[in-house]
């Protein structure tokens, strides 16, 4: 006499490949996320640089006076700029973020380091790279003024 229709165990063997493929979607969902959020703030990491450098440029004058130095202190209109930025700096990328500005010659370095501890690369152990500090993140642009 043959059978007609599905066992309880074929339900179970579905149900299980299922669920380990939908493991492995809420897996790829969650790496994504973290690389999308250390994409943005990289992102902002440039527009800043940008920003400031498009000030710069504004004024060269000031610029190369150094009122756009990270140790300003002039109450004109790009040092008050220049703390702005600081604070924009902070806000974009966190608490913990910092811009350096250096010069050499005309040749001018804006420089970004911020915490991206969601974006933190880690090994199939759970370990981050030996030898690697993941989460501190540094942009760094160079152009002339």
């Amino acid at each position: 006499m043959a059978e007609k229709g599905i066992t309880l165990i074929e339900i179970l063997v579905a149900l299980l490949v299922i669920s380990v493929g939908l493991l492995g979607v809420s897996g790829m969902l969650a790496f994504t996320v973290k690389s999308s959020h250390s994409s943005y703030l990289r992102s902002q990491a440039t527009m800043l640089a940008y920003e400031l450098t498009d000030a710069m440029r504004a004024a060269p004058g000031d610029a190369k006076d150094g009122l756009f130095n990270d140790d300003c202190n002039d109450n004109g209109v790009a040092c008050s700029f220049r703390h702005e930025w600081d604070n924009w700096v902070k806000n974009r990328l966190g608490s913990g973020a910092t811009g350096t500005i250096s010069w050499t010659g005309d040749r001018l370095t804006v420089q970004m380091t911020w915490n991206d501890y969601r974006g933190a690369v880690v090994n199939a152990q759970g370990d981050e790279g030996v030898g690697n500090n993941s989460d501190s993140q540094t942009f760094q642009f160079e152009t002339e003024i």
